[in-house]
């Protein structure tokens, strides 16, 4: 017998079900599913090893931020945040920390509870420049008192940071809104008096941040003696003058005064003198006298002074119209330290003489100055007596749109660009290269009572090659470690050549003569 449709229907929907719950029983249900132990891939965005960092600092993740359920963020391994929700992202105040190399980690959780950790070190450069002034750096003396001022400037020339220093003190600028990575340094020196004032800027460019500088410091270790000593001298020649030097001081000695007082820079010393006829038609004679003590008194006899000295005829260049080499000699080897001043020789004509003595000394330095209808020339020289190399260059000026544009190559390390003169002077020390551009630089509020030069084209240019660095970037690092600065490179057994131009604003106007040599001369006159 058939059963009804409807029952037959209903007798299928109950087997089904049977089944159903059978095979699922089978299967054992959610209790042996396998369990989730991937560990999230999580990076961190923008921040790489090594990376500079300053002011505020995004940490932000790359993953799939559905799937995580937190982040713990890290600093130098301290915790300083637990994110819970997405966006994952913090932001970090680096000027919590000091400059230099710090760790940032995150460990990312997902919600199974699986975490990955992932971590950078990033440098901190939130310090834009750090200096410290000597303790006499400023000079304050009866008459006039000197102020030092530091300021940073932009690309567009706006002001960055500023500060005025003081003799003794250690300085920091820092601004959290510059973002840039190099910028401009003016060092400025202000001297008020109560007849005249004056003042000095000198502007690097390319400057990076978070790097130590060094100010511009006159340079004034030749200045100390150790002590003095008593010269008796005898024997004086008829028809003679005698020159002698210590390391650092001078006596000119004859009948009426054959006791003379020297300064010693060194206990004991050597003494020179030199002995020339008063027409000068002889060779000059010399005599090293050594074991001068301080304290002592000591006889020189004259009749000692008997041994020729060098003598030697240059050709001078054909454009040079006036020529000086001074000659300073040392007591050491390849040690330029407590000159003795041999004397300078100069010349108006087309040959130079000069003369030292021999190999009296181990060591020589040489100064040469030339004079010539389009450039002044100096040489400082450890190498050869007298040798004249100038620098090949080329170089060119346009002032417009408040901007003065240059373009300089040549054979050496800077052209520094000299505005204004005498009393108020303001020295662009810049790279060479081409199509380069400097802009009006603004100046900081502390600066308004005083008076400056003011952008154009300048007055005077000078290019500086020297021995021991051979690109800007050489000088800058040279500055960070030295400790008077420029001057460094200027001094006793350091080679350099320095050629100073007239400006396309000179208007035919020539510095004088004692002062064109001093482009980067802090206190030059």
């Amino acid at each position: 017998m058939q059963l009804p449709f409807k029952k037959v229907l209903s007798t299928s929907v109950v087997f089904a079900l049977f089944a159903s719950l059978v095979l699922f029983s089978s299967c054992g249900g959610d209790d042996d599913a396998t369990p989730d132990t991937t560990a999230p891939e999580v990076t961190i965005e923008g921040l790489t090893n090594d990376a500079a960092v300053n002011g505020t600092v995004v940490v932000s993740l790359d993953a799939d931020q559905n799937d995580l359920d937190k982040v713990e963020i890290y600093v130098d391994g301290t915790l300083v945040t637990t994110l819970t929700g997405s966006p994952f992202q913090y932001t970090w105040d680096s000027n919590t920390v000091q400059d230099g190399t710090h760790t940032i980690k995150v460990v990312a959780y997902d919600k199974s509870g699986n975490k990955t950790e992932q971590q950078v070190s990033v440098a901190v450069t939130n310090t834009l420049v750090s200096f410290s002034i000597a303790a006499n750096q400023l000079e304050t003396e009866e008459g006039y008192a000197e102020r030092g001022f530091v300021f940073l400037s932009d690309e567009n020339g706006k002001v960055i940071a500023s500060t005025e220093y003081e003799n003794g003190k250690s300085y920091t600028l820092k601004n959290a809104e510059f973002k840039g990575e190099k910028f401009y340094l003016s060092e400025v020196l202000v001297r008020t008096g109560t007849e005249s004032s004056r003042s000095r800027v000198f502007t690097f460019a390319q400057i990076e941040r978070g790097k130590s500088w060094k100010l511009m410091y006159e340079h004034d270790s030749d200045e100390t003696f150790v002590g003095e000593a008593t010269l008796n001298f005898t024997n004086f020649a008829n028809g003679y003058a005698y020159y002698v030097e210590s390391n650092g001081d001078q006596a000119f000695p004859d009948t009426y005064h054959p006791s003379q007082v020297v300064g010693l820079r060194k206990n004991p010393s050597s003494l020179y003198v030199e002995r020339q006829d008063e027409w000068a038609t002889e060779t000059p004679t010399y005599r090293l006298f050594t074991n001068i003590t301080t304290g002592a008194s000591h006889t020189i006899n004259l009749t000692n002074v008997n041994i020729p000295v060098t003598k030697t005829t240059v050709d001078l260049p054909q454009d040079a119209y006036y020529a000086e080499v001074e000659v300073r000699a040392f007591a050491e080897s390849g040690v330029y330290e407590n000159a003795f001043k041999l004397g300078a020789f100069s010349s108006s004509g087309s040959k130079l003489t000069y003369h030292y003595p021999g190999t009296a000394f181990p060591s020589y330095y040489t100064q040469i100055e030339l004079e010539a209808d389009q450039f002044y020339y100096s040489r400082g020289s450890s190498e050869k007596m007298f040798d004249v190399k100038y620098l090949e260059n080329e170089v060119s000026f346009d002032y417009s749109s408040n901007k003065l544009n240059y373009s300089a190559v040549g054979d050496f390390d800077l052209i520094a660009v000299i505005l204004g003169y005498e009393e108020n002077t303001w020295t662009l020390v810049l790279p060479e290269g081409t199509n380069q551009a400097v802009p009006v630089l603004e100046l900081p509020a502390s600066l308004s009572g005083f008076q400056f030069p003011e952008l154009g084209l300048p007055a005077e240019y000078s290019l500086v090659d020297f021995g021991e660095i051979n690109s800007y970037d050489d000088l800058k690092n040279f500055i960070r470690n030295s400790e008077y600065s420029v001057d460094d490179l200027f001094e006793d057994g350091k080679n350099y050549i320095e050629m100073n131009y007239e400006g396309p604003s000179s208007g035919g106007r020539k510095a004088k003569k004692e002062d064109h040599f001093s482009a980067l001369n802090l206190r030059s006159e």
